[in-house]
């Protein structure tokens, strides 16, 4: 029988709807940097941002991927709380965990198709997933400028990730509408990135 030592929301209801609408802020108004106004324990490997996250989207109807450098006990509390399931393949995922950017392409998760954009995988980043001492990972890099819908204008953003992500996220936006969906999560900030946007960005010789 699987248990978990550690709770999910202390209330329910009134935790997944305000995770909900930071998660929906995110994503309508992209780049824009939240917090989430909630407290929970999480497991290690987790932040509370993700873990929020996690509790308010995945359920048993949605298949989970997660990276092999997790804990254990990640998968134990995301099945006792929501009863998703796991695939090995990320191709397969509804909602996949990232927490090695460097061991990341956006090719290995599902696209959509044009008929069905939908069914693409949505990515939980965590930029601060061992939970340490350094600087706010969501606004400690180099700056890049999105535009896109929800955008007035551009919007200036410098999370820590590699000029290698943002090329991959230029072809992820030529697919459009097919492509992934991210959220990019610190401890407990996160910004929304949603397939429709745009990135442009200074590269480094």
């Amino acid at each position: 029988m699987l248990t978990t030592t550690l709770p999910g929301f202390t209330d329910l209801t009134a935790d997944s709807q305000k995770t909900f609408r930071v998660l929906l802020t995110a994503l309508a108004e992209p780049g824009k940097l939240l917090e989430i106004p909630i407290q929970l324990t999480v497991p290690e490997g987790l932040t509370l941002a993700c873990g929020a996250a996690c509790l308010t989207l995945i359920d048993f109807e949605t298949v989970v991927w997660l990276p092999p450098t997790l804990p254990g006990a990640v998968a134990d509390w995301l099945r006792f709380h929501t009863g998703c399931t796991f695939s090995s393949e990320p191709s397969q995922a509804t909602f996949a965990i990232v927490n090695d950017l460097e061991a990341m392409t956006f090719s290995q998760f599902c696209w959509g198709s044009a008929e069905a954009p939908e069914d693409s995988t949505t990515i939980f980043i965590q930029l601060n997933s061992q939970l340490d001492t350094q600087p706010e990972q969501l606004q400690s890099g180099k700056p890049v400028v999105l535009s896109g819908p929800g955008i007035l204008g551009v919007r200036t953003i410098s999370p820590a990730v590699s000029p290698t992500f943002w090329q991959m996220w230029q072809q992820n936006h030529a697919a459009y509408p097919r492509g992934v969906d991210c959220f990019l999560l610190g401890d407990r900030q996160v910004m929304g990135l949603p397939r429709c946007t745009k990135v442009q960005y200074e590269e480094v010789a």
